[in-house]
């Protein structure tokens, strides 16, 4: 070999390094500089995303929290003003179907007190045969059922609708008065129809007055006319006039010895002036106990029993008259707070909606936390990096 082989072979290699130390430098910053600050850029940019994302989710939750919580408590007062309106409503009820039971009730006692020109007013022809009496009495049973049921319709109808209408609008207006929306308010506000409601008003009277029997005035056994029987024109001083009545439809023998006793007891004048009387009163009756006569009597008779039996109905009546009020208004309650009650369903959906909404804002902001701490470390690897491998030259030592 040439002599100074060994010094070139050192230059060479000498060159080498420093060529291969300035093609690494060179490369590092034209090729890997570029990249790094491009990547430092993504990354800053998706800091920021993360960071945006991140404040406006925390917004975003706040808000919703305290969404929830307004409806939280605006469903709590929806529950709470719906209990207290049930307890107003069920004691205006009360109040309410009250009134309705003593209306129907005095209606009813005052229908009685006029039964008899309702049933003066009854024109069909009456006649004493007892088959006929009873098809008399069935029609009359039937007009007097009929026209005191019209009656009494005519007398409680209007007032029984106005207390039910009245009723239905006050607690329209308190259900109305819960809810928030306008539109539930307008379907509550039109959710009953007063008018709907029709009183009905069944009198027996066919069933309670089939036991009526017609009682004649006119004792047809013995002849004798009641009149002198219950009258007291009769001395009473003594027990032989006192058993008088009972005396008199004996037989024949047993009429002379009582005329005797009173012969003996009272003297003939005294005695005289009752057969006459009594003579006069039996002529009186036989000759008036017409068929005009008798369909008064029967009238009479009917008029005070039917009066007694349809007493004992006056709480029945007004009682099924207060149940069909009851009835009504409760149906009309019902609906109105099953109306209400949907609108606090729908307050409950929307806070468990509000609920899934702050789960997942509270999911997003976590991982957007996580994201920009990820972001934040890429960034500190790239800059450090950029300061090794691009802003500081190699050692010459490397």
């Amino acid at each position: 070999m040439a002599e100074g082989w060994q010094d070139r072979l050192v230059e060479f290699t000498n060159f080498e390094t420093v060529f291969e130390k300035n093609l690494s430098e060179s490369a590092t910053r034209t090729k890997f500089a570029a990249h790094s600050e491009q990547g430092k850029d993504v990354v800053n940019r998706v800091r920021t995303i993360m960071e945006n994302i991140y404040e406006t989710t925390v917004e975003e939750k706040d808000a919703a929290v305290r969404c929830r919580r307004l409806s939280q408590a605006h469903l709590e007062e929806v529950r709470a003003r719906l209990m207290k309106t049930t307890q107003a409503v069920d004691e205006m009820l009360h109040a309410s179907l009250a009134r309705v039971e003593a209306q129907v009730a005095s209606a009813l006692n005052a229908e009685i007190r006029r039964l008899s020109e309702l049933v003066d007013s009854y024109s069909r022809p009456f006649h004493p045969d007892p088959a006929l009496i009873h098809v008399y009495k069935r029609e009359l049973n039937t007009h007097v059922e009929r026209e005191l049921g019209r009656k009494l319709t005519e007398a409680c109808s209007s007032d029984i609708l106005n207390e039910v209408a009245r009723c239905e609008q006050l607690m329209m207006n308190k259900h109305a008065a819960i809810v928030s929306e306008e539109a539930c308010k307008n379907r509550i506000l039109q959710l009953v129809d007063p008018t709907a409601f029709t009183p009905e008003f069944h009198l027996d009277c066919r069933s309670r007055c089939f036991l009526f029997y017609f009682q004649y005035h006119w004792t047809q056994s013995d002849g004798i006319p009641s009149s002198l029987v219950n009258s007291s024109i009769l001395p009473r001083s003594s027990l032989t006039v006192d058993l008088f009545p009972s005396l008199m439809s004996r037989s024949a023998v047993s009429t002379v010895i009582v005329f005797g006793i009173m012969f003996k007891a009272v003297g003939w004048r005294v005695l005289a002036v009752a057969c006459g009387i009594y003579g006069g009163l039996y002529l009186y009756e036989r000759l008036s106990w017409t068929n005009k006569a008798k369909e008064a009597a029967f009238k009479r008779q009917y008029v005070d029993f039917a009066s007694h039996k349809l007493r004992l109905i006056v709480d029945l009546t007004s009682t099924n008259a207060r149940h069909q009020a009851k009835r009504e208004l409760h149906l009309a309650h019902k609906k109105l707070s099953t109306e209400v009650e949907n609108f606090s369903d729908t307050l409950v959906e929307e806070v468990k909606q509000l609920d899934s909404d702050i789960n997942r804002l509270d999911f997003i902001t976590t991982e957007a936390r996580k994201l920009k701490n990820r972001a934040n470390n890429l960034g500190n690897i790239l800059n450090k990096f950029h300061e090794t491998f691009i802003l500081n030259p190699w050692d010459e030592s490397n």
